[in-house]
């Protein structure tokens, strides 16, 4: 079957229902989860990150004096319980900046 013009979420339907994955989860695990989809792991230890919410980007070379992160401390780094030092948002609110490939 060709996936030429169809839409991901199609596509990952389809290929769910073939797998027999439950649509359901499958549609609550297809929520926006930022740019590197919740997987640090897929971070390169330079990304910069921007918060989604507010625009605050965290730079690791610079850390974060809020939270008492050092600096040279990559995204990936950072403590589970790390938020937004501006607006409280979660670690899965930020996306990569442009220039930063996950």
């Amino acid at each position: 079957m060709s996936t030429a013009g169809r839409p991901q979420g199609e596509i990952r339907r389809a290929q769910a229902e073939g797998n027999g994955v439950d649509r359901d989860d499958l549609a609550r695990r297809a929520t926006f989860e930022g740019s590197y989809l919740g997987d640090r792991s897929r971070l390169p230890d330079e990304a910069r990150m921007e918060c989604k919410i507010c625009w605050y980007v965290y730079d690791p070379a610079e850390g974060d004096a809020q939270w008492q992160v050092p600096p040279g401390t990559p995204f990936s780094a950072l403590p589970a319980h790390w938020t937004c030092p501006q607006c409280e948002g979660a670690a899965t609110q930020f996306m990569v900046l442009a220039g930063a490939r996950p």
